[in-house]
Protein backbone atom coordinates (compact mmCIF):
# COMPACT_ATOMS: atom_id res chain seq x y z
CA UNK A 1 0.00 0.00 0.00
CA UNK A 2 1.32 3.43 -0.89
CA UNK A 3 1.12 6.58 1.21
CA UNK A 4 -1.81 7.79 -0.87
CA UNK A 5 -5.30 7.68 0.61
CA UNK A 6 -6.70 5.25 -1.91
CA UNK A 7 -8.18 1.82 -1.54
CA UNK A 8 -7.41 -1.06 -3.85
CA UNK A 9 -8.41 -4.68 -3.71
CA UNK A 10 -7.85 -7.97 -5.45
CA UNK A 11 -10.66 -10.50 -5.43
CA UNK A 12 -14.21 -9.21 -5.58
CA UNK A 13 -17.03 -11.00 -3.89
CA UNK A 14 -20.50 -9.55 -4.28
CA UNK A 15 -23.91 -11.15 -3.82
CA UNK A 16 -26.21 -9.70 -6.45
CA UNK A 17 -29.25 -11.77 -5.55
CA UNK A 18 -30.95 -9.19 -3.34
CA UNK A 19 -30.21 -6.19 -5.56
CA UNK A 20 -30.09 -7.70 -9.06
CA UNK A 21 -33.06 -5.72 -10.42
CA UNK A 22 -31.59 -2.42 -9.25
CA UNK A 23 -28.10 -3.39 -10.41
CA UNK A 24 -29.45 -4.14 -13.90
CA UNK A 25 -31.38 -0.88 -13.99
CA UNK A 26 -28.39 1.14 -12.85
CA UNK A 27 -26.02 0.29 -15.66
CA UNK A 28 -24.10 -2.41 -13.82
CA UNK A 29 -22.01 -0.12 -11.66
CA UNK A 30 -21.43 -2.93 -9.11
CA UNK A 31 -20.24 -5.11 -12.02
CA UNK A 32 -17.73 -2.43 -12.93
CA UNK A 33 -16.49 -2.22 -9.34
CA UNK A 34 -16.05 -5.98 -9.29
CA UNK A 35 -14.32 -5.94 -12.67
CA UNK A 36 -11.94 -3.32 -11.29
CA UNK A 37 -11.18 -5.58 -8.34
CA UNK A 38 -10.73 -8.63 -10.53
CA UNK A 39 -8.41 -6.74 -12.87
CA UNK A 40 -6.23 -5.81 -9.90
CA UNK A 41 -6.10 -9.51 -9.00
CA UNK A 42 -5.21 -10.83 -12.46
CA UNK A 43 -2.90 -7.95 -13.36
CA UNK A 44 -1.51 -5.48 -10.80
CA UNK A 45 -2.99 -2.75 -8.66
CA UNK A 46 -1.18 -0.12 -10.71
CA UNK A 47 -2.47 -1.49 -14.00
CA UNK A 48 -6.02 -1.66 -12.63
CA UNK A 49 -6.05 1.98 -11.58
CA UNK A 50 -4.53 3.11 -14.85
CA UNK A 51 -7.24 1.19 -16.73
CA UNK A 52 -10.30 2.30 -14.70
CA UNK A 53 -9.39 5.87 -13.71
CA UNK A 54 -11.02 8.76 -15.54
CA UNK A 55 -8.54 11.16 -17.14
CA UNK A 56 -9.52 13.71 -14.47
CA UNK A 57 -9.85 11.12 -11.69
CA UNK A 58 -8.65 12.19 -8.25
CA UNK A 59 -6.74 10.50 -5.42
CA UNK A 60 -5.94 12.14 -2.10
CA UNK A 61 -3.02 12.67 0.25
CA UNK A 62 -2.96 14.69 3.49
CA UNK A 63 -5.75 17.08 2.58
CA UNK A 64 -4.90 17.61 -1.08
CA UNK A 65 -6.30 16.10 -4.30
CA UNK A 66 -4.01 14.88 -7.07
CA UNK A 67 -4.60 13.60 -10.58
CA UNK A 68 -4.90 9.85 -10.19
CA UNK A 69 -3.30 8.86 -13.49
CA UNK A 70 -0.27 11.05 -12.82
CA UNK A 71 0.12 9.55 -9.34
CA UNK A 72 -0.27 5.94 -10.42
CA UNK A 73 2.12 6.25 -13.37
CA UNK A 74 4.82 7.06 -10.82
CA UNK A 75 4.04 4.10 -8.55
CA UNK A 76 6.18 0.94 -8.71
CA UNK A 77 4.62 -2.41 -9.55
CA UNK A 78 4.14 -4.75 -6.59
CA UNK A 79 2.34 -7.96 -5.62
CA UNK A 80 0.62 -6.59 -2.53
CA UNK A 81 -2.46 -8.67 -1.66
CA UNK A 82 -5.71 -6.68 -1.76
CA UNK A 83 -9.38 -7.44 -2.15
CA UNK A 84 -12.65 -5.54 -1.83
CA UNK A 85 -16.29 -5.61 -2.82
CA UNK A 86 -19.11 -3.03 -3.07
CA UNK A 87 -21.61 -3.18 -0.21
CA UNK A 88 -23.61 -0.02 -0.95
CA UNK A 89 -24.09 1.89 -4.17
CA UNK A 90 -26.38 4.53 -5.66
CA UNK A 91 -26.72 5.66 -9.28
CA UNK A 92 -28.44 8.75 -10.68
CA UNK A 93 -31.60 8.38 -12.75
CA UNK A 94 -29.76 9.22 -15.96
CA UNK A 95 -27.00 6.73 -15.05
CA UNK A 96 -24.32 9.40 -15.55
CA UNK A 97 -23.03 9.43 -11.96
CA UNK A 98 -22.79 6.93 -9.13
CA UNK A 99 -20.87 5.91 -6.04
CA UNK A 100 -19.82 2.66 -4.43
CA UNK A 101 -18.57 1.89 -0.94
CA UNK A 102 -17.60 -1.29 0.84
CA UNK A 103 -14.96 -3.19 2.82
CA UNK A 104 -11.44 -4.06 1.82
CA UNK A 105 -8.64 -6.23 3.15
CA UNK A 106 -5.04 -5.41 2.27
CA UNK A 107 -1.68 -6.94 3.04
CA UNK A 108 -0.04 -10.32 3.45
CA UNK A 109 -0.88 -12.43 6.51
CA UNK A 110 -0.27 -11.82 9.32
CA UNK A 111 0.24 -8.15 8.37
CA UNK A 112 -3.25 -7.52 6.98
CA UNK A 113 -5.15 -4.30 7.57
CA UNK A 114 -8.75 -3.36 6.95
CA UNK A 115 -11.04 -0.50 6.05
CA UNK A 116 -13.66 0.88 3.69
CA UNK A 117 -13.31 2.39 0.24
CA UNK A 118 -15.64 4.97 -1.31
CA UNK A 119 -15.50 5.66 -5.03
CA UNK A 120 -17.22 8.18 -7.28
CA UNK A 121 -17.93 6.97 -10.83
CA UNK A 122 -19.17 8.68 -13.99
CA UNK A 123 -19.95 7.53 -17.51
CA UNK A 124 -17.54 8.54 -20.29
CA UNK A 125 -18.35 9.30 -23.93
CA UNK A 126 -18.36 5.57 -24.68
CA UNK A 127 -20.90 4.86 -21.92
CA UNK A 128 -18.29 3.16 -19.73
CA UNK A 129 -18.03 3.78 -15.99
CA UNK A 130 -14.78 5.54 -15.08
CA UNK A 131 -13.36 6.17 -11.60
CA UNK A 132 -13.60 9.86 -10.75
CA UNK A 133 -12.53 9.99 -7.07
CA UNK A 134 -11.45 7.44 -4.49
CA UNK A 135 -11.00 7.88 -0.73
CA UNK A 136 -10.55 5.18 1.90
CA UNK A 137 -10.66 4.77 5.66
CA UNK A 138 -8.97 2.31 8.01
CA UNK A 139 -10.25 0.33 11.00
CA UNK A 140 -9.02 -2.45 13.26
CA UNK A 141 -11.00 -5.59 12.32
CA UNK A 142 -12.36 -6.94 9.04
CA UNK A 143 -15.97 -6.61 7.90
CA UNK A 144 -15.28 -8.22 4.55
CA UNK A 145 -17.65 -11.18 4.96
CA UNK A 146 -20.33 -9.46 7.04
CA UNK A 147 -21.72 -6.52 5.04
CA UNK A 148 -24.92 -7.20 3.11
CA UNK A 149 -25.11 -5.40 -0.26
CA UNK A 150 -27.78 -2.74 -0.70
CA UNK A 151 -28.78 0.22 -2.84
CA UNK A 152 -31.08 3.24 -2.66
CA UNK A 153 -33.37 4.16 -5.55
CA UNK A 154 -35.68 6.90 -4.23
CA UNK A 155 -33.96 9.88 -5.86
CA UNK A 156 -35.91 12.73 -7.50
CA UNK A 157 -34.62 15.73 -9.53
CA UNK A 158 -33.84 19.00 -7.74
CA UNK A 159 -34.53 22.45 -9.16
CA UNK A 160 -33.16 26.00 -8.87
CA UNK A 161 -29.97 26.68 -6.92
CA UNK A 162 -30.21 23.16 -5.55
CA UNK A 163 -28.69 21.94 -8.81
CA UNK A 164 -25.16 23.19 -8.01
CA UNK A 165 -23.08 20.76 -5.92
CA UNK A 166 -20.97 23.39 -4.16
CA UNK A 167 -24.07 25.43 -3.30
CA UNK A 168 -25.64 22.36 -1.65
CA UNK A 169 -22.42 21.71 0.23
CA UNK A 170 -21.92 25.29 1.38
CA UNK A 171 -25.45 25.45 2.77
CA UNK A 172 -24.68 22.46 4.96
CA UNK A 173 -21.26 23.77 6.01
CA UNK A 174 -22.81 27.08 7.09
CA UNK A 175 -25.34 25.18 9.19
CA UNK A 176 -22.59 22.94 10.61
CA UNK A 177 -20.55 25.96 11.67
CA UNK A 178 -23.59 27.28 13.54
CA UNK A 179 -24.92 24.06 15.07
CA UNK A 180 -22.11 21.50 15.06
CA UNK A 181 -23.20 17.87 14.66
CA UNK A 182 -26.82 18.92 15.28
CA UNK A 183 -26.76 20.08 11.66
CA UNK A 184 -26.65 16.45 10.56
CA UNK A 185 -30.12 15.71 11.93
CA UNK A 186 -31.79 17.32 8.91
CA UNK A 187 -29.66 15.53 6.28
CA UNK A 188 -29.13 12.04 7.72
CA UNK A 189 -31.60 9.14 7.57
CA UNK A 190 -31.59 5.35 7.21
CA UNK A 191 -30.09 5.66 3.71
CA UNK A 192 -26.96 7.42 5.03
CA UNK A 193 -23.62 5.63 5.38
CA UNK A 194 -20.71 7.17 7.34
CA UNK A 195 -17.11 6.04 6.80
CA UNK A 196 -14.71 7.55 9.33
CA UNK A 197 -11.12 6.55 10.11
CA UNK A 198 -10.66 4.17 13.07
CA UNK A 199 -14.38 3.25 13.06
CA UNK A 200 -16.49 0.62 11.36
CA UNK A 201 -19.07 2.17 9.01
CA UNK A 202 -22.07 3.73 10.75
CA UNK A 203 -25.31 2.95 8.92
CA UNK A 204 -28.10 4.16 11.20
CA UNK A 205 -28.83 7.74 12.28
CA UNK A 206 -28.20 6.83 15.92
CA UNK A 207 -24.80 5.27 15.19
CA UNK A 208 -23.85 8.10 12.87
CA UNK A 209 -24.56 10.78 15.50
CA UNK A 210 -22.68 8.75 18.11
CA UNK A 211 -19.66 8.36 15.85
CA UNK A 212 -19.64 12.03 14.90
CA UNK A 213 -19.39 13.03 18.58
CA UNK A 214 -15.81 11.75 18.50
CA UNK A 215 -14.82 14.53 16.09
CA UNK A 216 -12.81 17.47 17.32
CA UNK A 217 -14.95 20.48 18.24
CA UNK A 218 -12.83 22.81 16.09
CA UNK A 219 -13.06 21.00 12.76
CA UNK A 220 -13.74 22.92 9.57
CA UNK A 221 -14.86 21.63 6.16
CA UNK A 222 -13.50 23.43 3.08
CA UNK A 223 -14.90 22.18 -0.24
CA UNK A 224 -12.54 21.98 -3.20
CA UNK A 225 -14.64 20.61 -6.06
CA UNK A 226 -17.70 18.57 -6.86
CA UNK A 227 -20.21 17.58 -9.48
CA UNK A 228 -23.84 16.68 -10.06
CA UNK A 229 -25.71 14.29 -12.33
CA UNK A 230 -27.56 15.46 -15.41
CA UNK A 231 -30.84 14.66 -13.69
CA UNK A 232 -29.84 16.75 -10.63
CA UNK A 233 -30.56 13.95 -8.19
CA UNK A 234 -27.05 12.84 -7.15
CA UNK A 235 -24.09 15.06 -6.28
CA UNK A 236 -20.66 14.75 -4.69
CA UNK A 237 -18.18 17.16 -3.12
CA UNK A 238 -14.66 16.57 -1.85
CA UNK A 239 -12.50 18.89 0.18
CA UNK A 240 -10.31 19.47 3.21
CA UNK A 241 -11.13 18.88 6.86
CA UNK A 242 -8.91 20.85 9.24
CA UNK A 243 -8.44 20.95 13.01
CA UNK A 244 -5.71 21.76 15.50
CA UNK A 245 -4.21 18.35 14.70
CA UNK A 246 -3.74 19.14 11.02
CA UNK A 247 -5.36 18.66 7.63
CA UNK A 248 -6.99 15.69 5.91
CA UNK A 249 -9.66 14.97 3.28
CA UNK A 250 -13.39 14.42 3.28
CA UNK A 251 -15.91 13.30 0.68
CA UNK A 252 -19.70 13.74 0.76
CA UNK A 253 -22.28 12.24 -1.57
CA UNK A 254 -25.68 13.94 -1.69
CA UNK A 255 -28.96 12.47 -2.93
CA UNK A 256 -32.13 14.45 -3.61
CA UNK A 257 -35.34 12.93 -2.27
CA UNK A 258 -38.87 14.13 -1.53
CA UNK A 259 -37.42 15.42 1.76
CA UNK A 260 -34.77 17.49 -0.03
CA UNK A 261 -31.03 16.81 -0.18
CA UNK A 262 -29.70 14.13 2.18
CA UNK A 263 -26.23 12.72 2.74
CA UNK A 264 -26.03 9.25 1.22
CA UNK A 265 -22.38 8.69 2.08
CA UNK A 266 -19.74 10.67 3.94
CA UNK A 267 -16.04 9.86 4.27
CA UNK A 268 -13.97 11.57 6.96
CA UNK A 269 -10.22 11.06 7.23
CA UNK A 270 -8.69 11.64 10.66
CA UNK A 271 -5.25 13.18 11.17
CA UNK A 272 -2.98 10.65 12.90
Amino acid sequence: MTKWSIVVCGVCYFSFASVYAQEKKHGRLPDTECAFSQYASTHTTKQAFLYFLDSSGIVFNKGLPYNGLAVWRQQPENNFKLRWHPAYYVVSADESLGFTTGPYEAGNNPNTFFGNFTSIWRKDANNNWKLLADLGTNYASSLYDTLVPKTFSHLIPATGKDTVALFIEQQFITLFEQQGIEAYKTVVNKATWLNMDKHHPAKTPENIYHQLTSLQQDIHFTPIAGGISGTHDLAYVYGTITSKQGKENYLRVWGHTNSGWIILCQVIKIVD
